[in-house]
């Protein structure tokens, strides 16, 4: 008749499972605590896997820094959601930047060509306005001139006043007196 009984190796090896995975165990409430049970029953757990207190400290710290590790990592698909919402947010940024600088650039292009346009109908005015006083009498000419600098006086203070800040009222009302006498002295011209 056959024996029942568990062999000695298999009861052995049933032993020394028990004591890995308590020695397992040990290591694992190391971690989490300095102190999980009696000292007395951490030297029975180390004798039954004949290991060290040095190899139960290494064995604590492996086990420590792969905790470490395993929570870095677990915020890996957090971070690359993350990374990816921030470089698309990136990207469009750059892309209305773009197309900010583009409009920008047209609209000084377009400022630029009306300044210019304007700049030579002025040097044209001018021209014809040189021309027109050598023609007129001295008189009419000098009170144009006075009208002119009267004019540009008050333009320039307005400009300062807006500049500044100031109350233009006072200002506003000068250079309309001064543009009015500039337009009569021009009319005078004109009626000659």
């Amino acid at each position: 008749m056959a024996d029942d009984r568990p062999s000695r190796a298999t009861h052995e090896a049933s032993t020394d499972a028990a004591s890995h995975c308590a020695y397992r165990r040990l290591v694992r409430a190391l971690v989490d605590d300095p102190r999980p049970c009696s000292r007395e029953r951490m030297r029975r757990i180390l004798a039954g896997v004949s290991r060290t207190w040095m190899e139960l400290r290494r064995d604590v710290e492996a086990t420590r820094e792969r905790r470490r590790l395993a929570a870095a990592a677990a915020g890996i698909p957090d971070l690359e959601v993350r990374c990816a919402i921030a470089d698309e947010g990136r990207r469009l940024l750059h892309e209305a930047a773009e197309r900010a600088r583009a409009e920008a650039a047209q609209r000084v292009e377009r400022a630029e060509h009306a300044l210019g346009s304007l700049q030579s109908r002025l040097e044209r005015a001018r021209d014809a306005q040189r021309e027109l006083k050598r023609r007129l009498p001295q008189h009419l000419v000098e009170e144009w001139e006075q009208a002119e600098a009267r004019y540009v006086r008050a333009r320039d203070e307005h400009d300062a006043a807006r500049r500044a800040g100031r109350n233009l009222e006072y200002f506003e009302a000068a250079l309309q007196d001064a543009l009015a006498a500039w337009q009569r002295a021009h009319a005078a011209a004109l009626a000659w």
